[in-house]
């Protein structure tokens, strides 16, 4: 079963993201792709959430930087 997340990501959502290394403020995208994590099986459906995975451009520090989600795991093929 795949549960397809529209505008679950920031790609939807006027949000700023804070850079890791120069803590500037962006709200500049770079490029997306769709992604597919699975999730916590049901019985005997394993289950999986499709969702958009954006890249932000931080323009003080001139890097493009993966989008941090925080309801995926370390591994990005399961969900916490």
């Amino acid at each position: 079963m795949v549960i397809h997340m529209r505008g679950s990501s920031n790609w939807y959502v006027v949000t700023k993201n804070v850079c890791s290394v120069c803590h500037t403020l962006s709200k500049a995208y770079y490029d997306n792709e769709i992604k597919r994590t699975r999730g916590l099986s049901s019985g005997s459906f394993r289950t999986y959430a499709e969702f958009e995975y954006c890249c932000v451009f931080y323009k003080k520090c001139n890097a493009v930087k993966v989008e941090v989600l925080s309801w995926i795991a370390s591994n990005t093929r399961y969900t916490k």
